[in-house]
């Protein structure tokens, strides 16, 4: 009797711990992926654009203009020869 009883008991056991095993590999593979935590701004995600300042529309301005002038600059190949006479001067000075 105490033989069939802790032959029952190890087949219980055995069983129980089988099936934990397998529910808790059932439970990890239904578990979600962690999403990331979202940044908390004050703000709307997609504000209204600011508009330009007088400093800001002259400064474009003006680098529409230089881009205007390199598109339209002419190309000149002459070559250019200056003589020039060199001097050079020592000095010294006493106080």
């Amino acid at each position: 009797m105490q033989t069939a009883l802790s032959h029952h008991f190890s087949k219980l056991l055995v069983l129980l711990i089988v099936g934990l095993f397998v529910f808790n590999s059932i439970a990890i593979a239904q578990s979600r992926p962690q999403k990331g935590e979202t940044p908390k701004s004050g703000g709307k995600k997609n504000q209204r654009p600011v508009p330009k300042t007088e400093a800001e529309l002259k400064a474009e301005e003006e680098r529409r203009k230089l881009e205007e002038e390199e598109k339209n600059a002419v190309v000149d190949d002459e070559v250019l020869k200056i003589k020039t006479n060199i001097v050079n001067v020592d000095a010294v000075v006493y106080n």
